[in-house]
């Protein structure tokens, strides 16, 4: 009966949590229900919040934002890995604004991923995988989804203040 409750509470808790910080819309952009999940056990925390977007086009992007302990896997994941660009294919670090970006593309299929580290302690990841548009056309699409107030909005949620 216990171990039912505590079911039930963190379901009920997730729910709450996962209120407090959303994947928005984009206009234009068919999106599906968001997937969540947050962990918390003393001092540890993590989430991670998922949405699939699609456009008319048949163009996706797959948007994840992982805070706490999930960020801090996702960015051990990504950090580090040498550099590359072919005529087809490139993996770099790039700078957008305040924020350090990963980015593959390539080419021929149109095809990528972005990660922009939205904070270093927690760490704050928000990746999008993407497909049918070109690296540019994804980029600024990412934008639109305020990485300010992701981060302000996320790290309020692990009840920290970071540094981005």
């Amino acid at each position: 009966m216990r171990k039912l409750l505590f079911f039930f509470f963190f379901l009920l808790v997730s729910r709450v949590w996962a209120i407090s910080i959303e994947l928005p819309p984009v206009s234009g952009w068919a999106a599906s229900e968001p997937d969540f999940l947050v962990y918390s056990n003393g001092q540890t925390k993590a989430f991670y919040l998922r949405r699939l977007y699609q456009n008319e086009n048949g163009a996706t992007i797959e948007v994840l934002l992982a805070g706490g302990l999930e960020g801090k896997r996702l960015e051990q994941a990504l950090k580090g890995r040498f550099e590359l660009e072919t005529e087809s294919y490139y993996l770099r670090y790039t700078q957008e604004g305040d924020y350090k970006v990963f980015a593959t593309y390539h080419r021929p299929e149109k095809r990528g991923v972005y990660a922009v580290f939205l904070s270093t302690e927690p760490v704050l990841v928000l990746m999008a995988r993407y497909q049918g548009l070109t690296d540019s056309e994804a980029i600024s699409w990412l934008k639109r989804l305020d990485w300010n107030d992701l981060t302000e909005k996320a790290l309020s949620l692990l009840g920290k203040r970071g540094n981005p």
